[in-house]
């Protein structure tokens, strides 16, 4: 096998987009390792005894001794590579924790161990183990597997969300002042808070004040999932943070306007009508220079 290949297979099995037949030689490869991936220490040996084993194989055959080097740095390639196989192995097979995280423009859906369905926003990670999620940053959507026995629980920072059999949405970007945990469905607890059915929670993260306040459409919570952005009396900050995280592009503010309160929503539009709408509604223009959009006085 060629390095290339052996890399993209590893990277394939990582990702989980192996063919069942990929997968099997992934793993059976793996084993024959013996269960755990060598160390660098071993590497040489490995490929020394490898090299023993071809030669004595080309003697008895009275071929020419002519090893490939080629094939030498695929086999380095495959034991330098072996401890990211088993990590792969690992997260599907041992109870330990599972890392998910998004880039900017990026989102995920992936269903837990427990049958917990999880949505990220971009720019998140979570970690999960155990019916227990810590939201290290940004954005999520919990429809949470009923367990009546063992609660789901969130935590982000010192704020922990318990759940039995739930939907909500948490949001807690690290530019945020506040923590926000908003309900869709059944029951939640936010420290010592119950809330009920479209209430959400502000939780301040320097003084650790937690309001509740009641919603009535979902949209103004969740209009991530679609794709879509709501704003309602947002800052230029708050557009901009929005704008890299949907589309990865950095929007910077030349214009003299300074005071920002904006309100609009866009489901799917491109990137670029909504820049154009927002220009004509604050009596600004644009222009782009590679992912950086830069505001101005309208001429």
């Amino acid at each position: 096998m060629h390095i290339d290949d052996l890399d993209a297979l590893l990277e394939k099995y990582r990702d989980d987009r192996c063919t069942p037949e990929e997968k099997r030689i992934v793993e059976e490869w793996y084993e024959s390792l013996g269960g755990a991936p060598p160390g660098e220490p071993d590497i040489s040996a490995s490929l020394e005894k490898v090299s023993h084993r071809l030669e004595a194989t080309l003697a008895e055959r009275n071929t020419p001794r002519r090893i490939s080097w080629r094939w030498m740095a695929a086999a380095a390639a495959a034991l330098l590579l072996a401890p990211l196989a088993w990590r792969a192995i690992c997260l599907r097979n041992c109870p330990e924790a599972v890392t998910i995280e998004t880039a900017a423009a990026e989102m995920r859906l992936d269903t837990l161990p427990d049958g917990t369905v999880v949505q990220l926003n971009a720019n998140s990670r979570l970690v999960y183990k155990d019916r227990e999620a810590r939201l290290e940053k940004g954005e999520a959507y919990f429809q949470v597997a009923p367990d009546a026995e063992k609660p789901f629980s969130v935590v982000t920072g010192t704020l922990t969300t318990t759940v039995l059999g739930t939907s909500f949405d948490i949001r807690s970007y690290d530019r945020d002042s506040v923590t926000m945990v908003a309900l869709m469905s059944g029951k939640v607890r936010v420290g010592n808070i119950l809330l009920s059915p479209h209430e959400y929670l502000t939780y301040r993260k320097t003084t650790g004040q937690a309001d509740t306040t009641h919603f009535d459409n979902e949209d103004d919570v969740t209009a991530w999932r679609q794709g879509a952005l709501n704003f309602k009396d947002a800052t230029f900050e708050d557009i901009a943070f929005s704008l890299a995280n949907l589309y990865n592009i950095h929007l910077e503010n030349r214009s003299s306007k300074r005071r920002w309160s904006y309100t609009g929503y866009f489901g799917r539009e491109a990137v670029g009508e909504i820049l154009w709408t927002i220009c004509v509604t604050e009596h600004l223009q644009y222009h782009s220079v590679g992912n950086r959009i830069i505001l101005i006085d309208k001429k």
